[in-house]
């Protein structure tokens, strides 16, 4: 009967974690991100790899380029909708040194952008290896998506700010799409690159529901109390 019963409570957290990872292989895989108007105060969090042509044309991502970043959806005023930004510079070896210069997105239907922080720039135009985007932010004027190497967040670092886009009309949702970093100051001397520049394209990271999580735990503290019953009922045996 014992065996029974932690048999299915492991079925159960097994099926849960299954679930789970299951969630958070979809999700990885969107590259649309997109906030209703009743989602003031969510956050999301966009992760990036980076590619490079000094690194294999930029068929491969490079080996620790990357970059994290965190959306909030702040407020919305009719036709305005204010986004906190927090963006991390996660590089790691056999990088050595790299800065984030500027992220993106494609966005319909938008008639203006202001936006503060280090990326206080706002442009649209041409990316290095992407092509044309709606909108950047950047750290400087020059180049309409192409970025400045001497301002940006270095390796390690991090930077925040708010932008606010002025939509073309009142709506119930923004999709923000094709989402994007720009590396610039690559330098990992193992990997035989140096200063070079590079973009990162970004995944929706998953995180499970506080539902799911108590599911699990629940479920794996159970299993640990079927077990030590049972321990202790064949001891009880045993005597």
């Amino acid at each position: 009967m014992v065996n029974t019963i932690v048999q299915r409570i492991v079925n159960t957290a097994v099926a849960a974690v299954a679930l789970t990872l299951a969630a958070a292989g979809a999700a990885s895989a969107a590259t649309t991100l997109t906030f209703q108007s009743g989602d003031v105060g969510k956050s999301s969090t966009i992760l990036f790899d980076g590619i490079s042509d000094g690194y294999y044309h930029h068929t491969i991502p490079v080996p620790g380029l990357s970059a994290e970043l965190d959306l909030t959806l702040n407020s919305i005023a009719g036709k305005y909708w204010t986004f906190g930004y927090t963006l991390t510079n996660t590089s790691s070896a056999p990088v050595t040194t790299s800065k984030v210069t500027e992220f993106g997105f494609d966005i319909p239907d938008y008639w203006g952008v202001v936006s503060t922080g280090v990326f206080n720039k706002p442009g649209t135009g041409f990316v290095p290896i992407l092509g044309n985007r709606d909108l950047c932010f950047r750290t400087t004027i020059y180049g309409a998506c192409n970025g400045s190497l001497t301002l940006g967040v270095a390796k390690g670092a991090s930077a925040s700010g708010l932008f606010t886009l002025r939509l073309a009309a009142t709506q119930f949702d923004v999709a923000l799409s094709n989402l994007f970093v720009r590396y610039q100051g690559i330098n990992a001397p193992k990997l035989c690159l140096c200063n070079q520049s590079g973009v990162g394209v970004g995944v929706v990271s998953a995180v499970p529901e506080p539902s799911t999580w108590a599911m699990i735990i629940t479920g794996f503290g159970a299993m640990g109390a079927a077990m030590r019953r049972r321990r202790y009922s064949l001891a009880s045996a045993a005597a």
